[in-house]
């Protein structure tokens, strides 16, 4: 899978685990289907002012959240790419974000506050929490080789990532074992 001539700095699968979304410095989201072969996006949404380095997927696999360097939560229907809600608060880059399992939307970022949003208007849905008390959907994995930024599937048995080196290519493979899907 190959998103443009510039960087990929974020990945997320939705959770069934049948859709991929990335996002970088071409300040786009892209929705791919991993078990396509001929490497072109479901998906394309043009709508970020700056590079994204963090996105992730709702629970329903309906909306994306990504963020960045601008510190701004963006909300995107992933059907139509509509722009949703902004959420604005954080006072430093944001370096991950992604939903509860209920549907709100969370950001972390460099300012050392987690917050949690309320969907509809973007607005923080537990003022005074710096804390959360949930975790994201799609965790963090390793696989055996590092290959660079690299996200999970919630059951842990697919990754993808960026290869390290310049050809941007998103390369898939199974977590346990290693090897290239």
């Amino acid at each position: 899978v190959c998103s443009s001539d510039l960087p990929v700095r974020a990945l997320a699968f939705s959770p069934d685990g049948l859709r991929l979304v990335s996002a970088g410095d071409d300040a786009a989201l892209r929705v791919w289907d991993p078990a396509r072969a001929d490497a072109q996006p479901l998906a394309t949404i043009s709508a970020l002012p700056s590079p994204a380095v963090a996105v992730g997927t709702s629970p329903d696999g309906t909306r994306v959240v990504a963020a960045g360097a601008d510190h701004v939560l963006r909300t995107f229907a992933v059907a139509d790419g509509a722009a949703g809600a902004e959420s604005r608060g954080h006072t430093a880059p944001i370096l991950a974000c992604g939903f509860t399992p209920a549907g709100q939307p969370w950001s972390v970022s460099a300012d050392a506050t987690a917050r949690q949003w309320n969907p509809a208007d973007g607005q923080p849905a537990r003022p005074g929490r710096s804390t959360p008390r949930w975790s994201a959907s799609s965790r963090p994995c390793r696989p055996k080789r590092r290959h660079g930024p690299e996200c999970c599937r919630p059951c842990s048995k697919r990754c993808a990532g960026r290869k390290l080196i310049p050809n941007r290519r998103l390369t898939a493979w199974h977590a346990a074992k290693g090897c290239r899907q």
